[in-house]
């Protein structure tokens, strides 16, 4: 009887010592797991601020180009260049974006992105050939007109006028017609 009273003691005393010990370490083996739920969550929170921010850049830069090209029959070459850096700059912030999303994400977002960069690059590509021969075209009216005195502009006559169209005719219907791919 003694023997089996020990036994039920050292059980007792035992089962308390586990229990004990697993309370102790209960808490730190969960909080280990929450804390990475939390760092996950607050991720996913961070990105998707980021993301935001990134949508209202995109829509602005398209907002000003469409503001541009309405106020405007046709653009410079510096509007162009200005305007270019900018798309390349949110282009560039989109790609690092799109990085981190690859790391914490689903690829339904990751894949979205990737289609909005496929447009962006597509309307840049359009963009510097439409700047390119902007310059194009400036270069060849500023050829005309300093062909007959470099130090100084001539004087504005029909002639000088048809001699300007005939240097830019075929750039200028290049550079009209351009601008109808974007609203393909």
């Amino acid at each position: 009887m003694k023997k089996e009273i020990l036994v039920g003691v050292t059980l007792v005393v035992f089962s308390l010592l586990l229990t004990e010990i697993w309370e102790k370490i209960k808490p730190e083996y969960f909080q280990k797991n929450d804390l990475s739920q939390d760092f996950k969550i607050e991720k996913h929170k961070e990105l998707y601020s980021k993301g935001t921010e990134k949508f209202k850049e995109i829509r602005e830069v398209y907002t000003e180009l469409n503001s541009l090209l309405i106020k405007q029959y046709g653009l410079t070459p510096l509007e162009y260049k200005t305007i270019f850096k900018k798309f390349e700059n949110v282009k560039l912030d989109l790609i690092d974006y799109r990085r981190e999303l690859e790391k914490f994400s689903t690829d339904d977002i990751i894949i979205s992105i990737k289609n909005i960069l496929t447009v962006m690059q597509g309307d840049m590509q359009l963009l510097w050939i439409h700047a390119k021969n902007s310059d194009k075209i400036e270069d060849n009216i500023s050829s005309v007109l300093y062909s007959i005195d470099p130090k100084k502009l001539p004087i504005p006559s029909k002639e000088l006028v048809d001699k300007i169209n005939s240097k830019i005719e075929k750039d200028l219907i290049t550079f009209v017609s351009l601008p109808k791919y974007w609203t393909k």
